[in-house]
Formats: C-alpha cells, sequence, structure tokens
C-alpha cells in the first residue's frame, strides 16, 4: 500500500471539512471490505503520526441531518483513531446511504489498498440487494462499469453469487425435483425450462361442486394470485381457504397439490 505523503497542492481542488473523527459512521451497509487490514491500519497509523498528508477520506452527509457516513477510508478512519487523531480535514458530499454505496462500490479500484476477490463478491452482493442501484444500472456491462471490473468478471462472481444465494446443492436439486413433478401435471414451462406461476395448474379431481367453482374463480383473478403468500403450507391453505370461502379442513385435505405449488414457485 503506498503511503506517501501527498502535498497539499495535489488535493487543493478538492473542498475539504474538518470534521471530528468520532462523528464519522462506519455503515455495514456501505462496507464493501469484508475484512479489515490491520496492517493497513498499522501502516496508516504510523503515516498520521509521521505527519503524512494522505488523500482524504470521501464522507457523504445524509440531506438536513448531521449523520456522515465513510464511503473511502475505511481503514485510514482507524488508522486515526489508533493515531489518537481527533480531527481531520474530509471531503463531504451530500447524498444518502444509496448514494454512499455507489461511490464505494467504486472506491479503491485503483489507489489504495486493493480490493480482494471477497470484496469483490461483497460488493456484487451489495449492489443487487440494492433496488435504486439496479434501477440506475440496469445491464451487466452498467453494473460492471460501475464496480471497475470487466463483464466476464462481473458475470462469473454474480453466478457464483446466486448460486450462493439459492441454497445447498441438495437444496437446488430438491427444488428443480419439485419443478419437475410439477411439469408434468401441467405440461407447461417457461423459456428457461421451469414451471412458470402463471400456468401452473393443480389437478381438481378432489374438488367438487361449489368448492371447485371457488377454487376456479380463484385462479381466474390475476390479482389474488399475485399475493398469494410463498411460504408457510399452514398459512398459505388458511389464505386459500380465505379467498375461496372454503373450509379449512378440507384444502388441507384436497389441495395435495399446493405443497408442490409453493415449492414451484418459492
Amino acid at each position: 500500500m503506498n503511503t506517501e505523503t501527498i502535498s497539499l497542492e495535489k488535493i487543493a481542488n478538492v473542498a475539504l471539512t474538518e470534521l471530528c473523527v468520532y462523528e464519522i459512521e462506519e455503515c455495514s451497509r456501505v462496507q464493501v471490505r469484508t475484512t479489515t487490514s490491520h496492517e493497513a491500519v498499522e501502516r496508516y497509523k504510523e503515516a498520521f503520526e509521521s505527519g503524512a498528508v494522505l488523500p482524504p477520506m470521501v464522507v457523504f452527509q445524509e440531506p438536513n441531518t448531521e449523520r456522515y457516513v465513510v464511503a473511502d477510508g475505511h481503514h485510514r478512519l482507524k488508522g486515526l483513531k489508533a493515531a489518537n487523531i481527533d480531527y481531520i480535514d474530509v471531503e463531504i458530499k451530500e447524498g444518502d446511504e444509496t448514494d454512499a454505496l455507489e461511490y464505494a462500490l467504486s472506491a479503491n479500484s485503483e489507489h489504495g489498498l486493493p480490493r480482494t476477490r471477497a470484496d469483490i463478491r461483497n460488493g456484487i452482493r451489495l449492489l443487487m440487494t440494492s433496488s435504486a442501484l439496479t434501477s440506475k444500472y440496469p445491464t451487466h456491462e452498467d453494473k460492471a462499469d460501475l464496480l471497475r471490473i470487466s463483464r466476464s468478471t462481473f458475470q462469473r462472481y454474480l453466478a457464483e453469487w446466486r448460486d450462493a444465494a439459492s441454497g445447498s446443492a441438495e437444496d437446488r436439486r430438491a427444488k428443480k425435483k419439485a419443478r419437475e413433478k410439477a411439469a408434468r401435471h401441467s405440461g407447461s414451462r417457461d423459456a428457461s425450462g421451469n414451471v412458470s406461476r402463471d400456468t401452473f395448474k393443480p389437478p381438481r379431481h378432489s374438488l367438487k361442486g361449489q368448492d371447485r367453482q371457488n377454487l376456479v374463480d380463484f385462479e381466474s383473478s390475476t390479482e389474488r394470485l399475485a399475493t398469494f403468500p410463498m411460504s408457510g403450507g399452514d398459512a398459505a391453505k388458511k389464505y386459500l381457504a380465505e379467498v375461496t370461502n372454503v373450509n379449512v379442513d378440507h384444502v388441507r385435505r384436497a389441495h395435495a397439490w399446493l405443497g408442490e405449488f409453493l415449492e414451484v414457485t418459492g
């Protein structure tokens, strides 16, 4: 890590503001680093104690508040605290946690402590779980550019993250088996070869009379189907009973397909 002194003239074009070190917050929702490098903290500590002028930390101030969240400079902040330095000049930008995260995702790509593979994977996780940022950066190329990595690297790490998020290999095999079993009932698959929620049709041989009509009425309502609970067998059965006016006990007996439906769409 390069901690050489940087002259003030080189950062004179950046407006700096003095802040108390202990007013600067480290927010886990903005932290791309997965671990703290104690060696880096010690080097920053020694640099600050020697009077070195390092690139300023970038801090986001939430609008109309006194909350300051560090987006770039987590190790420098720890180094300052270790050196018992109470005040430091920082670059302040206005924005909320999403703005801070957006900035943090591309920080340290060219300077400071290099990002590890784990850091990049964590950055992808934070990016993909932010609805605001996935909307702002809709394509894989856009996301890769934000993270300052190649598109192929992004796609590889994204696939790894999705595999990890989908559970163990055993869980994935169980869901695949449930999808295949459901496909034999409905005979309908989507473009990816999976049974779609909209085309899955449960067997009706166990329903008669008004109960069967109630189920047909329920299925015909796209809006109701969209709000169908996607977890918890008993809760789903009770919900179905409420919207169709079918006895709960009868639902438990008659709808053997319900568990399969939850497995397919869950």
